[in-house]
Protein backbone atom coordinates (compact mmCIF):
# COMPACT_ATOMS: atom_id res chain seq x y z
CA UNK A 1 0.00 0.00 0.00
CA UNK A 2 2.82 2.35 0.88
CA UNK A 3 4.55 1.54 -2.41
CA UNK A 4 1.37 2.32 -4.36
CA UNK A 5 1.02 5.64 -2.55
CA UNK A 6 4.64 6.55 -3.33
CA UNK A 7 4.15 5.76 -7.02
CA UNK A 8 0.97 7.89 -7.03
CA UNK A 9 2.83 10.83 -5.49
CA UNK A 10 5.65 10.55 -8.07
CA UNK A 11 3.20 10.41 -10.98
CA UNK A 12 1.25 13.39 -9.67
CA UNK A 13 4.49 15.35 -9.25
CA UNK A 14 5.57 14.58 -12.84
CA UNK A 15 2.14 15.54 -14.17
CA UNK A 16 2.24 18.86 -12.32
CA UNK A 17 5.75 19.57 -13.60
CA UNK A 18 4.71 18.95 -17.20
CA UNK A 19 1.57 21.05 -16.82
CA UNK A 20 3.42 24.03 -15.35
CA UNK A 21 6.56 23.81 -17.53
CA UNK A 22 7.35 26.84 -19.67
CA UNK A 23 7.41 26.18 -23.39
CA UNK A 24 10.94 26.45 -24.85
CA UNK A 25 11.77 29.23 -27.28
CA UNK A 26 11.03 28.10 -30.85
CA UNK A 27 14.14 29.79 -32.17
CA UNK A 28 17.55 31.04 -31.05
CA UNK A 29 19.37 33.82 -32.88
CA UNK A 30 22.72 32.70 -31.48
CA UNK A 31 24.71 30.13 -33.41
CA UNK A 32 24.75 26.75 -31.64
CA UNK A 33 25.88 24.46 -34.45
CA UNK A 34 22.20 23.75 -35.17
CA UNK A 35 21.06 25.03 -38.56
CA UNK A 36 19.38 24.36 -41.86
CA UNK A 37 21.53 25.36 -44.83
CA UNK A 38 21.38 25.55 -48.60
CA UNK A 39 24.21 26.45 -50.92
CA UNK A 40 26.04 26.22 -54.21
CA UNK A 41 29.41 24.72 -54.94
CA UNK A 42 32.03 25.03 -57.67
CA UNK A 43 35.41 23.46 -58.21
CA UNK A 44 37.23 20.84 -60.20
CA UNK A 45 37.21 17.08 -60.62
CA UNK A 46 40.24 15.04 -61.64
CA UNK A 47 38.85 12.13 -63.59
CA UNK A 48 39.05 10.37 -66.92
CA UNK A 49 37.05 8.44 -69.40
CA UNK A 50 37.98 4.74 -69.32
CA UNK A 51 41.37 3.98 -70.89
CA UNK A 52 42.20 7.70 -71.10
CA UNK A 53 44.64 9.90 -69.20
CA UNK A 54 43.25 11.62 -66.09
CA UNK A 55 42.39 15.28 -66.53
CA UNK A 56 40.89 18.09 -64.48
CA UNK A 57 37.43 19.32 -65.41
CA UNK A 58 35.11 21.99 -63.98
CA UNK A 59 32.32 21.04 -61.60
CA UNK A 60 29.26 22.84 -60.22
CA UNK A 61 26.57 21.72 -57.85
CA UNK A 62 24.18 22.44 -55.00
CA UNK A 63 23.33 20.94 -51.65
CA UNK A 64 21.17 21.15 -48.54
CA UNK A 65 22.34 20.42 -45.02
CA UNK A 66 20.75 19.85 -41.61
CA UNK A 67 22.75 19.99 -38.39
CA UNK A 68 21.90 19.41 -34.71
CA UNK A 69 23.34 21.52 -31.83
CA UNK A 70 27.18 21.43 -31.68
CA UNK A 71 27.00 19.62 -35.04
CA UNK A 72 26.89 16.26 -33.29
CA UNK A 73 24.55 15.22 -36.12
CA UNK A 74 25.12 16.56 -39.62
CA UNK A 75 23.32 15.26 -42.73
CA UNK A 76 23.82 16.47 -46.29
CA UNK A 77 22.21 15.86 -49.68
CA UNK A 78 24.09 17.11 -52.73
CA UNK A 79 24.19 17.11 -56.52
CA UNK A 80 27.34 17.66 -58.55
CA UNK A 81 27.84 17.99 -62.31
CA UNK A 82 31.37 17.51 -63.63
CA UNK A 83 32.75 18.00 -67.15
CA UNK A 84 35.09 15.03 -67.26
CA UNK A 85 35.00 12.64 -70.18
CA UNK A 86 31.54 13.02 -71.70
CA UNK A 87 30.23 14.51 -68.47
CA UNK A 88 28.69 13.07 -65.34
CA UNK A 89 26.18 13.85 -62.59
CA UNK A 90 26.53 12.60 -59.04
CA UNK A 91 23.91 12.45 -56.28
CA UNK A 92 25.24 12.06 -52.73
CA UNK A 93 23.60 11.36 -49.37
CA UNK A 94 26.17 11.69 -46.61
CA UNK A 95 26.76 12.24 -42.92
CA UNK A 96 29.55 14.39 -41.52
CA UNK A 97 31.45 13.74 -38.28
CA UNK A 98 32.93 16.76 -36.48
CA UNK A 99 35.86 15.59 -34.30
CA UNK A 100 36.22 19.05 -32.70
CA UNK A 101 32.49 19.67 -32.15
CA UNK A 102 33.06 20.61 -28.50
CA UNK A 103 34.86 23.77 -29.68
CA UNK A 104 31.44 25.30 -30.44
CA UNK A 105 30.91 25.84 -26.71
CA UNK A 106 33.67 28.47 -26.60
CA UNK A 107 31.73 30.91 -28.81
CA UNK A 108 33.94 32.78 -31.26
CA UNK A 109 34.86 32.76 -34.94
CA UNK A 110 38.03 30.69 -34.43
CA UNK A 111 36.20 28.06 -32.38
CA UNK A 112 33.33 27.93 -34.86
CA UNK A 113 35.83 27.21 -37.63
CA UNK A 114 37.54 24.50 -35.58
CA UNK A 115 34.19 22.95 -34.73
CA UNK A 116 33.11 23.01 -38.36
CA UNK A 117 35.94 20.72 -39.54
CA UNK A 118 34.38 17.46 -40.68
CA UNK A 119 34.97 14.03 -42.15
CA UNK A 120 32.36 12.99 -44.71
CA UNK A 121 31.07 9.51 -45.52
CA UNK A 122 28.05 8.50 -47.53
CA UNK A 123 26.61 6.79 -50.57
CA UNK A 124 26.41 8.14 -54.09
CA UNK A 125 24.90 7.42 -57.47
CA UNK A 126 26.99 8.40 -60.51
CA UNK A 127 25.38 8.97 -63.90
CA UNK A 128 28.14 8.87 -66.53
CA UNK A 129 27.10 10.23 -69.94
CA UNK A 130 28.27 9.29 -73.41
CA UNK A 131 28.27 6.17 -75.59
CA UNK A 132 29.79 4.13 -72.77
CA UNK A 133 27.60 5.69 -70.11
CA UNK A 134 26.93 3.87 -66.88
CA UNK A 135 24.91 4.32 -63.68
CA UNK A 136 27.09 3.31 -60.76
CA UNK A 137 26.30 3.32 -57.02
CA UNK A 138 29.20 3.68 -54.65
CA UNK A 139 30.78 5.08 -51.52
CA UNK A 140 31.65 8.76 -51.11
CA UNK A 141 34.39 9.93 -48.72
CA UNK A 142 35.75 13.39 -47.98
CA UNK A 143 36.73 16.12 -45.56
CA UNK A 144 36.21 19.86 -45.30
CA UNK A 145 36.05 22.98 -43.20
CA UNK A 146 33.82 26.08 -43.22
CA UNK A 147 34.40 29.73 -42.28
CA UNK A 148 31.66 32.26 -41.38
CA UNK A 149 31.60 35.38 -43.55
CA UNK A 150 29.51 37.57 -41.23
CA UNK A 151 27.94 37.64 -37.76
CA UNK A 152 26.66 34.15 -36.96
CA UNK A 153 24.67 35.31 -33.90
CA UNK A 154 22.02 37.39 -35.69
CA UNK A 155 19.83 34.56 -36.89
CA UNK A 156 21.96 33.24 -39.74
CA UNK A 157 25.06 33.85 -41.81
CA UNK A 158 26.87 33.15 -45.05
CA UNK A 159 29.60 30.54 -44.78
CA UNK A 160 32.42 29.70 -47.19
CA UNK A 161 33.96 26.26 -47.16
CA UNK A 162 36.54 24.13 -48.91
CA UNK A 163 35.97 20.42 -49.37
CA UNK A 164 37.83 17.42 -50.75
CA UNK A 165 36.01 14.31 -51.91
CA UNK A 166 37.16 10.97 -53.26
CA UNK A 167 34.87 9.15 -55.65
CA UNK A 168 35.17 5.87 -57.56
CA UNK A 169 33.24 4.76 -60.63
CA UNK A 170 33.22 1.23 -62.02
CA UNK A 171 33.07 1.01 -65.82
CA UNK A 172 32.03 -2.51 -66.90
CA UNK A 173 33.70 -4.12 -69.91
CA UNK A 174 33.10 -7.46 -71.61
CA UNK A 175 35.16 -9.53 -69.19
CA UNK A 176 36.45 -7.04 -66.65
CA UNK A 177 35.74 -3.76 -64.89
CA UNK A 178 37.73 -0.52 -65.13
CA UNK A 179 37.79 1.41 -61.86
CA UNK A 180 38.10 5.17 -62.17
CA UNK A 181 39.23 7.06 -59.08
CA UNK A 182 38.26 10.73 -58.97
CA UNK A 183 39.61 13.56 -56.80
CA UNK A 184 37.10 16.35 -56.19
CA UNK A 185 38.10 19.79 -54.84
CA UNK A 186 35.26 22.23 -54.15
CA UNK A 187 34.49 25.68 -52.78
CA UNK A 188 31.10 25.84 -51.04
CA UNK A 189 29.06 28.97 -50.38
CA UNK A 190 25.97 28.58 -48.22
CA UNK A 191 23.45 30.39 -46.07
CA UNK A 192 22.88 28.85 -42.63
CA UNK A 193 19.65 29.62 -40.83
CA UNK A 194 20.18 29.15 -37.09
CA UNK A 195 17.93 26.67 -35.31
CA UNK A 196 16.56 23.21 -36.05
CA UNK A 197 14.30 24.41 -38.86
CA UNK A 198 13.84 27.24 -41.34
CA UNK A 199 12.38 29.61 -38.75
CA UNK A 200 12.38 33.35 -38.26
CA UNK A 201 13.36 35.07 -35.01
CA UNK A 202 10.66 35.40 -32.38
CA UNK A 203 11.40 38.90 -31.16
CA UNK A 204 9.01 38.43 -28.24
CA UNK A 205 11.40 35.93 -26.65
CA UNK A 206 14.27 38.37 -26.33
CA UNK A 207 13.20 39.41 -22.81
CA UNK A 208 13.48 35.87 -21.42
CA UNK A 209 16.32 35.60 -18.90
CA UNK A 210 19.13 33.26 -19.90
CA UNK A 211 21.60 31.35 -17.69
CA UNK A 212 25.18 32.49 -17.34
CA UNK A 213 27.69 31.17 -19.87
CA UNK A 214 28.86 31.84 -23.39
CA UNK A 215 26.36 32.74 -26.08
CA UNK A 216 26.62 29.26 -27.57
CA UNK A 217 26.10 27.56 -24.21
CA UNK A 218 22.99 29.68 -23.60
CA UNK A 219 21.58 29.01 -27.05
CA UNK A 220 22.32 25.28 -26.88
CA UNK A 221 20.49 25.18 -23.57
CA UNK A 222 17.48 26.91 -25.11
CA UNK A 223 17.44 24.62 -28.15
CA UNK A 224 17.80 21.45 -26.10
CA UNK A 225 15.04 22.25 -23.58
Amino acid sequence: MARRSAVTVVLCTLACSVATAQLPPPYSENYTGAFLAAGATAGSVRGAAPDARPQWGPAVGAWVQWSAPLQVLDAQLSWLHAEVGDGQDTLVAAAAMHPLFIAHLESGPLFYVLGSFYLLAGVDLDFVHGPNGVTDPGIHLGAGIDVPLDDVDDGGAFWLGVEYRRNTIDHPRDHYTVEEVQDVVLLRLSWRNNGLGWATPDRGMEAIARPEGTKTQKAVSETAR
